[in-house]
C-alpha cells in the first residue's frame, strides 16, 4: 500500500497513475480519493500524471483523534506534494477539497510548489465544464448553473 507519512505521523494512502504534467485531485469530506477513479483514466490516457489520495480519517488513511483543521488539511495536502517531489502541478479540489487547495496556497505561498509559473488551481465547478465526459460514473453532469456568477448559491445537480 502507498502510504505518505505527514508531520504529525499520520499515514496518507495515495494512488499515482500515468506520466507526464502533473494533476493532484483532492476529493471533498467524507470520500476517499476513490471518487475520482472515473476522471483519472482518459486524463493519463491524454498523458498527464494524476494523483489522488485520502485524506486523514478517510478510506486508506489512518484516523488520528485530531488534525481535521484547515491548516493541518493543508499541511496534509503538503506533505503529497512534497513526499511525492510533485512541481509544476494543477491542483483541483472538490468543496472541502478546494478549500484545502485555496488554504495550501496562502499557507505555503512560498513553497517552490505553490509559486512556479505553471501551477494552476481549479474548483470542480470551474474544471468540470472542461471535461464534463469524465466526472461522473455514468459519464455526464447536468448543471442549470450560470458559471459567470458563480458566487452565488449553486443550483447544480446530478441528472
Amino acid at each position: 500500500m502507498a502510504l505518505i507519512e505527514t508531520r504529525d505521523g499520520t499515514k496518507l494512502f495515495y494512488r499515482d497513475w500515468g506520466q507526464g504534467d502533473v494533476v493532484v485531485f483532492v476529493a471533498s469530506q467524507a470520500v476517499p480519493g476513490d471518487i475520482w477513479n472515473y476522471n483519472v483514466p482518459p486524463l493519463v490516457e491524454s498523458g498527464l500524471r494524476c494523483v489522488t489520495f485520502d485524506r486523514r480519517g478517510h478510506g486508506r488513511s489512518d484516523e488520528p483523534g485530531h488534525g481535521y483543521d484547515i491548516d493541518t488539511l493543508a499541511d496534509d495536502l503538503r506533505a503529497v506534494l512534497v513526499g511525492l517531489d510533485l512541481r509544476d502541478i494543477t491542483l483541483i479540489g472538490h468543496s472541502l477539497g478546494g478549500a484545502e487547495v485555496i488554504r495550501y496556497l496562502g499557507k505555503h505561498h512560498d513553497d517552490h510548489r505553490a509559486c512556479g509559473s505553471r501551477n494552476r488551481c481549479a474548483t470542480y465547478r470551474r474544471f468540470h465544464k472542461r471535461f464534463a465526459s469524465s466526472f461522473h460514473p455514468r459519464g455526464h453532469f447536468r448543471h442549470d448553473h450560470d458559471y459567470r456568477h458563480s458566487h452565488r448559491k449553486c443550483r447544480g445537480r446530478w441528472s
